[in-house]
């Protein structure tokens, strides 16, 4: 299973302050999705959009960094694990879709810096 990063895990900043240590694979285009980012606190998240598509980083995990994301994300009670099982892919969606808001500045910062990192065009951010 690999882990598709698109928000602030893109940035290896943030990685190492959160000693998430996960081991990038290539940059991904994850199609059929857009990013948005959501209320209450201009988080990121994804949601299904036939036309678009997400670009990102796959990286390998193992179980102790899984469970590192896992906490990062908040997960199970603002995150949910979604799985593309054909693709071996799993990535974090929010868990209610709220309202549209705002980018959060502190997380817009670090994907614009791990778009950097990575190579990936920054006019590729709302495709």
């Amino acid at each position: 299973m690999l882990y598709f990063a698109y928000g602030s895990n893109l940035s290896i900043q943030n990685r190492i302050k959160n000693k998430i240590n996960i081991i990038k694979v290539k940059n991904y285009k994850l199609k059929g999705y857009k990013i948005c980012f959501r209320d209450p606190y201009g988080d990121p998240d994804l949601e299904k959009s036939s036309k678009s598509f997400v670009p990102g980083v796959l990286y390998k995990f193992n179980s102790i960094e899984e469970l590192k994301l896992d906490k990062y994300e908040n997960f199970p009670l603002y995150y949910k694990k979604t799985f593309i099982k054909n693709l071996n892919i799993m990535f974090y969606e929010m868990n209610i879709k709220s309202n549209y808001s705002k980018a959060n500045p502190l997380i817009l910062n670090y994907i614009i810096s791990g778009y950097r990192e990575n190579n990936i065009p920054l006019s590729s951010f709302n495709n």
